[in-house]
């Protein structure tokens, strides 16, 4: 177990630089996922490693909550229910934290979802928010757009 947490500590390292690039890149641009919005965690078919998701497990396990989280997965699949199991229940946000139960912990595919920049085939930067942000923050997206352009990581 003592090699799982020290892992686990270098994963939360990395996601600790991560967050501090995206609040970064978020005041550089005014570019934010709408308060209270959550659209990352209403789709089951999200792409991840167990490398990326052993800290959410570790921290279920620590909880005590790993039994509650396979009967709300177990539940939501039942249902045809698309939420993220840890989505806080009868919740449409919790302030910055969206709504997620586990926050600090998420994967990297939950704190990429509306920042993510990939190589385009000319191996330029390219931004590639999420629709819900690119609708509602049009200026935000242009504005990072060009940053990205202009050499913003």
């Amino acid at each position: 177990m003592t090699r799982i947490i020290k892992i686990v500590d270098r994963v939360l390292h990395i996601y600790g630089r991560l967050d501090e690039i995206i609040a970064r890149f978020r005041a550089a641009t005014g570019m934010e996922c709408p308060e209270g919005c959550s659209y990352c965690c209403r789709n089951w078919c999200v792409e991840t490693t167990v490398l990326e998701v052993l800290p959410l497990g570790l921290e279920i396990y620590a909880r005590h909550e790993e039994e509650a989280v396979l009967s709300s997965i177990a539940d939501k699949e039942a249902c045809g229910d698309s939420v993220c199991a840890v989505v806080l229940p009868n919740s449409s946000h919790h302030g910055s934290q969206g709504s997620c139960g586990y926050y600090a912990w998420r994967p990297l595919v939950c704190r990429l979802f509306g920042y993510a920049v990939r190589r385009n085939k000319r191996m330029e930067a390219e931004l590639c928010p999420c629709r819900i942000i690119r609708e509602t923050e049009p200026s935000s997206v242009r504005r990072a757009e060009i940053a990205i352009r202009e050499g913003l990581e």
